[in-house]
């Protein structure tokens, strides 16, 4: 095992080192299409959710803007631009083939980009841009991280700078991801911005119809993350679905890119719509769009429907607290506080197992928090 990895290791390098060289001596530099600007967000979705106004603001400043992303987040980003502009990237495939990576470094500079805006060069695809492509004078945008001041090159034209940790509250961002967001916008365009500004967006006008047919009353259950390390015990969200089914009359629907074998025991008459591995993202979004509330792990989905407003129940691990856990008032946070919290999920206690810290969130106050979504609900139809 050790072995293969020190391959893929070696691997690795010589395909960046060779893809460095070759572009550097056969292609050379460019000169910068002032109209042209890239924005690199090949992060998960909610990274890219936060990442939303920037994609704003470059799109009222330059006539083209490029997004690359990765393809578990294109259909998102389809929201936001049109297809020509997306740009999707397999990171394991430019991380290992040499061609790919040369094909992808080519169409790079065909585009002639003026600014490149990324929210760290950690990323191998942003890293890469700044070592290929240093003798032009690009402007690249990225938030300071140690590896980025190793890579600083005095001829690179790179703006970076040390954004706040976490950790740091401040009341006018909702959490650590959006004052990043912002450290950034501000870094981009040498502009002080207002926190308003980098808030993140979903154009809920912009997504499909849903063509299921649903109840006029339902809530939102999103059982899954992309990792089962921090997932609250499916058999714990089944039963939080039953008591508020039976508090309110109300059906619940189950959203899962993973199907749930606990769902196929219910009966249908427990109004519990099973929608898992049956819905597209955006078919989801859409779904969450009209739903009286979610209830949720802390996951990209999850991020989506308090962005759009809609009440949202997330039950929240404390991997990435202070970069996640938002002020915004549609979301109702559920978690254990402990003094490990922002451990970037590298567990003191269990890391071949689910987090402590979410499995030891006690029923009732994920209950409590349900329940006082119910009452803001219905206080507003009282008045």
């Amino acid at each position: 095992m050790a072995g293969a990895k020190g391959l893929n290791k070696l691997r690795r390098h010589w395909v960046r080192l060779a893809s460095i060289v070759l572009m550097r001596k056969y292609v050379g530099s460019f000169e910068p299409n002032p109209d042209v600007a890239i924005y690199v967000k090949d992060d998960a979705i909610g990274d890219f959710l936060f990442g939303t106004a920037m994609i704003r603001e470059l799109q009222s400043r330059f006539k083209e803007v490029y997004i690359v992303c990765t393809p578990n987040v294109h259909s998102i980003a389809l929201l936001y631009a049109q297809p020509a502009k997306i740009l999707e990237i397999d990171k394991e495939k430019f991380d290992t083939e040499f061609t790919y990576r040369m094909e992808w470094l080519v169409k790079f500079q065909a585009l002639r980009p003026s600014l490149v805006v990324t929210s760290s060069l950690r990323s191998s695809f942003a890293d890469q841009i700044a070592r290929v492509f240093s003798r032009p004078k690009i402007a690249i945008v990225s938030t300071d991280d140690p590896a980025a001041k190793k890579r600083r090159r005095a001829h690179l034209y790179t703006r970076l700078g040390a954004h706040p940790p976490d950790e740091q509250p401040d009341s006018k961002f909702l959490c650590g991801a959006h004052r990043k967001e912002h450290f950034l916008l501000e870094a981009a365009f040498e502009h002080p911005f207002d926190p308003s500004v980098s808030r993140p967006f979903l154009p809920t006008e912009g997504l499909p119809k849903v063509d299921r047919p649903l109840p006029a009353n339902y809530f939102c259950v999103l059982p899954s993350t992309g990792d089962s390390r921090r997932t609250y015990p499916r058999g714990r969200f089944i039963e939080l679905a039953r008591s508020t089914i039976q508090r309110t009359g109300w059906s619940a629907v189950f959203l899962s890119a993973d199907r749930i074998s606990e769902l196929e025991s219910l009966a249908a008459t427990e109004r519990v719509i099973d929608l898992t591995t049956k819905t597209s993202i955006e078919e989801s979004l859409g779904i969450l769009a009209g739903a009286r509330f979610t209830l949720t792990n802390e996951t990209g989905l999850g991020h989506a429907s308090w962005i759009m407003g809609r009440p949202t129940v997330m039950i929240m691990p404390g991997g990435n607290f202070h970069h996640f856990h938002s002020s915004d008032p549609a979301l109702h946070a559920v978690y254990d506080k402990r003094e490990c919290f922002d451990c970037h999920h590298h567990c003191r206690y269990h890391f071949d197992q689910r987090f402590p810290c979410v499995e030891q969130i006690p029923f009732a106050k994920i209950e409590s928090a349900i329940t006082n979504i119910l009452s803001q609900a219905e206080s507003r139809s009282r008045s």
